[in-house]
């Protein structure tokens, strides 16, 4: 049974209950960040795919020598990052929590298997993957 923070995301909102419970199979666990924790760190393994529950995260690039620009804040609701899903699989940003924040994490390469061997489940989350990309870049 998928758990009810995860069915509830705006991610997962109206999924069949077959995808849900695929997508539900990837959770492992919740992670939670104190403000100013840094939550991913540009250049390390993307092994995660989190589902932003409550708070604040800024995405960050940092310039050689400089203070770190805030390019972005997603929210609650939002999904936080993709690089999980684009090989090599490193993080292009950095993301620090702008207040405590929450997350459904998801093991990404579990997700990635499961999006291989399933072309229909696939195609349902790469879309929702495209829509959250869209929904930044505007």
């Amino acid at each position: 049974m998928p758990d009810q923070a995860l069915s509830q995301h705006p991610f997962a909102a109206d999924l069949a209950e077959d995808d849900l419970m695929k997508l539900s199979a990837c959770v492992i666990g919740r992670s939670e960040w104190d403000r100013g924790e840094t939550v991913l760190t540009r250049g390390s393994v993307a092994d995660a795919c989190h589902l932003i529950v409550d708070g604040t995260i800024a995405i960050e690039i940092r310039p050689p020598g400089q203070t770190p620009s805030t390019l972005q804040t997603l929210h609650g609701g939002d999904l936080l990052g993709w690089s999980w899903l684009i090989e090599p699989h490193r993080w292009t940003f950095d993301a620090r929590a702008s207040s405590v924040s929450s997350a459904i994490t998801l093991d990404a390469e579990l997700l990635r298997r499961t999006i291989d061997n399933d072309s229909g489940f696939g195609l349902v989350i790469m879309r929702r993957v495209a829509r959250s990309m869209v929904s930044r870049l505007e």
